[in-house]
């Protein structure tokens, strides 16, 4: 683990270093309007740094394939929060760079901290320690990563909100993982969450009522997968 522990401390150095530069050198705060285009090149290089150490430990990483069945659960939240990003994309979307740019920047930051604290951190402790630790703690780490935000000058509340949220979709998107194996539906339910709130599709019609749809799927989901998985962890020690 480690290596593991290493690779994650840089990426937080340029995650840091990112919300610093656009802060203080190019008067970009976290909030800004301009943000996801300052910080573009640093979401860029996380990426890259992921995808490469991704493919460099594959074989460490890597979990059992499982059933296609077990997908079924977690693509109901999938397909909801995926419509809710598409009717925001429908009303925002054109072909100038600043409609272009968030969906960019949300498929990167679904990459990077997917492939960061699912793929690499959780796929990593599941081969030491129990599932449900292991998502716990992953998701853990995960809110500290928005600590960082401070740098990019949230307030404490601020970030404090953000710890508990993404501490909460930790949990979910590591029970996903766990559950199926498969990095790809929560780079893309991540990838779809963000791109809303970047081109606050919150307020396009129907997208608010099938973010709430989202949310509680998220919740019975999260519960019905924990509890096979801690059936299937049992079953098998």
């Amino acid at each position: 683990m480690k290596k593991h522990y290493i690779f994650l401390a840089a990426y937080m150095i340029v995650m840091g270093l990112g919300l610093f530069v656009c802060k203080n050198f190019l008067n970009t705060p976290y909030d800004g309007v301009h943000f996801s285009r300052r910080f573009l090149p640093f979401m860029a290089l996380l990426a890259v740094m992921v995808v490469i150490y991704s493919v460099r430990f594959q074989s460490l990483l890597s979990l059992e394939r499982r059933n296609k069945n077990t997908y079924i659960f977690s693509i109901l939240p999938l397909i909801t929060i995926v419509s809710a990003a598409i009717l925001a994309a429908l009303h925002y979307f054109s072909w100038q760079i600043a409609s272009i740019i968030p969906f960019i920047d949300a498929t990167l930051i679904g990459i990077a901290e997917e492939g960061m604290f699912r793929y690499i951190i959780l796929g990593a402790l599941l081969h030491y320690i129990k599932p449900v630790k292991a998502i716990l703690l992953s998701s853990l780490l995960f809110g500290a990563l928005h600590l960082l935000n401070i740098l990019g000058g949230l307030s404490i509340d601020e970030v404090g909100s953000q710890l508990i949220s993404t501490i909460a979709m930790g949990i979910f998107l590591g029970t996903v993982y766990a559950y199926t194996s498969n990095i790809y539906i929560p780079m893309l339910f991540h990838s779809a969450w963000d791109y809303i709130f970047l081109v606050q599709g919150i307020e396009v019609p129907y997208v608010s009522q099938l973010f709430i749809i989202t949310i509680v799927l998220e919740i019975i989901v999260t519960c019905i997968m924990l509890w096979r998985i801690k059936r299937r962890d049992h079953m098998y020690s």
